[in-house]
Formats: C-alpha cells, sequence, structure tokens
C-alpha cells in the first residue's frame, strides 16, 4: 500500500487533491484492484511507487501535445477534439450538450480499454468519457456513491 508520504507528495505534485475522499481511497487501493461498474471493470489510478499500478503521477500523451499527468488527460483530448471539429460542445447519454470546457476540467481517475473514468468538476458526478464517439455517460452522483456500488475486482 502506499504511505501517507508518497500520496500527499503526488497530491502536491498534481495541485488538485480530486475529489471528495479521494485522498483517502488513495491510501487503501493496492493499484491492482479493478472495480466493477455498470458492466465494465475499471482499473483506477493508484500512487504504490512499488507496484506497476497506473500511477496518478504517469505522464500521458495525446496526438504529439505536451506530456499531461494521468488526472488531466481529458485536456488533451478536448484540444484535440476542439482543432478537429472547431465544435465547443458533446452530449451525453440523454443527448444534453456537455461543453468541451467543462469536459476538459475533469479529474481522470482510471480507465477501461481507453475510455477514461472521470470527475465533473462542475457537480463531482461520475462521468466516462468514450474518445472514439467523443461523448460521456453519467455513472454516479460522486465518487463515494461509485466506490460503495463498485465490486472491487482483485486481479
Amino acid at each position: 500500500m502506499p504511505s501517507i508520504k508518497n500520496v500527499d507528495e503526488a497530491l502536491r505534485t498534481l495541485g488538485d487533491s480530486g475529489p471528495t475522499g479521494y485522498r483517502e481511497f488513495l491510501l487503501k487501493h493496492d493499484g491492482n484492484t479493478s472495480y466493477s461498474f455498470k458492466g465494465r471493470d475499471w482499473l483506477l489510478f493508484g500512487v504504490d511507487v512499488e507496484s506497476d499500478c497506473l500511477n496518478i503521477l504517469d505522464k500521458k500523451r495525446v496526438d504529439g501535445q505536451k506530456p499531461v499527468y494521468s488526472p488531466f488527460i481529458l485536456r488533451q483530448f478536448v484540444a484535440t477534439l476542439k482543432s478537429v471539429t472547431g465544435g465547443n460542445s458533446t452530449f451525453d447519454q440523454d443527448q444534453n450538450d456537455f461543453s468541451l470546457d467543462r469536459l476538459a476540467s475533469g479529474f481522470a481517475i482510471g480507465d477501461e480499454n481507453g475510455d477514461v473514468l472521470f470527475v465533473d468538476s462542475q457537480t463531482q458526478a461520475i462521468y466516462c468519457w468514450f474518445p472514439d464517439g467523443g461523448d460521456v455517460e453519467y455513472l454516479a452522483k460522486s465518487f463515494s456513491e461509485f466506490l460503495r456500488k463498485a465490486k472491487p475486482q482483485k486481479d
């Protein structure tokens, strides 16, 4: 398990503490447990420097852009989407507009097969971003609700 020092240093490096309860989650998360939720097995970012888990301090890059820490990957997807489409919004599962600026400000917490699990900065709700379709899907009203309803799956 990650140490308090490693978690606090990681969150300080990010300059963002993530959603309510995220620090406590990171202290318990082994980095190798996926979370089954609504038919998908989500691998959440961890901070364990001793394992090969998806680390929140891993840097990711989209379309040759400057690498960013994992939680901020949506910024790069949105930059690419805006340059390709010239649009300012995408849509959710009910075909409601979801602004690209709102999407870019999301805090990614994990992924599954390239789809990004993130916390909406406006509502703290959990959404999935589908890069292939460019749309988002509402999953839970909060990070704590996601964790309560998700089923841990040890690898």
